[in-house]
């Protein structure tokens, strides 16, 4: 997701204080409060969706789920990476549409610059890792 604004309400001995970031380099507006994230679309101000936020516990519980799965990601040999990566690739090719779609709403792209710098970008960034798989991964 793409992010304009993001803004903390956060609570510092009893006292509300609010933080605002402004980071220029994103385009969608959230808003960060101390239990939901609000993804707004640009163009029209509807709220998209809200998120929970996730605890310290969640996350750390996280991180260590995903360092406990990265040996056997290691021990994955080079021909079920590229299995896994050209089955995304299909995917991401088969709902082209629908993630521009996506993009469009949360963003403010045209569906079509949603589609060639966005999603054909990480179709051929996708193609050049299966193409060297062996070369990088060997």
């Amino acid at each position: 997701m793409y992010f304009r604004n993001v803004v903390c309400n956060v609570s510092v001995a009893g006292n509300e204080a609010q933080q605002a970031t402004s980071l220029q380099s994103m385009a969608t507006d959230f808003q960060v409060t101390t239990r939901k994230v609000v993804s707004t679309n640009p163009a029209t101000g509807e709220t998209l969706r809200e998120f929970e936020v996730a605890t310290d516990t969640q996350v750390r519980a996280g991180v260590a789920r995903a360092r406990a799965a990265q040996p056997a990601w290691n021990e994955t040999d080079v021909r079920r990476r590229v299995t896994i990566l050209r089955e995304f690739q299909r995917l991401l090719h088969e709902k082209k549409s629908e993630v521009a779609a996506l993009i469009t709403r949360e963003a403010g792209k045209p569906v079509v610059e949603a589609l060639l710098t966005e999603i054909m970008v990480v179709l051929d960034a996708t193609r050049f890792c299966v193409d060297n798989a062996v070369c990088l991964l060997a």
